[in-house]
């Protein structure tokens, strides 16, 4: 039958449990949990610095953004800037083509009147011309 109150051999039991707890604290659970606070304590050293790191590449990032929005704006200005010089510069060249244009047309209505009085001329010289030979052969006929 198994005898449930202490008896001599309690005390050897108890030495034997502290001595081997002991030498387990010792060899096992100290370097154990010296292991377990230095990688918490590197952790936490780590997520610090992540911490750092992740303030700084957002200000990294809200300086990026705000360059390239400043950078937009001067690009759209710029854009802007350029249209309107083009703009200038096609109407600067329509109105001197129109002013070319007017300056030909001018000059070639004037050779076309000048064409066409010479030609006029020409013409009643020549029926002037027709006419005396018309008149000359007419009499030559007749006589």
């Amino acid at each position: 039958m198994i005898d449930l109150y202490p008896n001599a051999t309690l005390p050897i039991l108890l030495a034997l449990f502290l001595t081997v707890l002991f030498i387990l604290n010792r060899l096992v659970f100290r370097p154990t949990i010296s292991l377990i606070e230095a990688r918490h304590y590197e952790t936490e050293k780590l997520s610090e610095k992540i911490a750092g790191l992740s303030q700084d590449t957002h200000r990294l990032l809200e300086t990026y953004q705000r360059k390239i929005e400043e950078a937009r704006l001067l690009a759209s200005e710029e854009r802007e800037k350029l249209i309107l010089k083009g703009r200038e510069k096609e109407r600067d060249l329509f109105s001197q083509v129109r002013s070319e244009n007017e300056a030909f047309l001018s000059e070639f209505r004037a050779n076309l009147s000048q064409e066409k009085k010479e030609a006029e001329l020409k013409l009643k010289q020549y029926v002037q011309d027709l006419a005396k030979d018309m008149v000359a052969k007419v009499l030559k006929s007749v006589a």
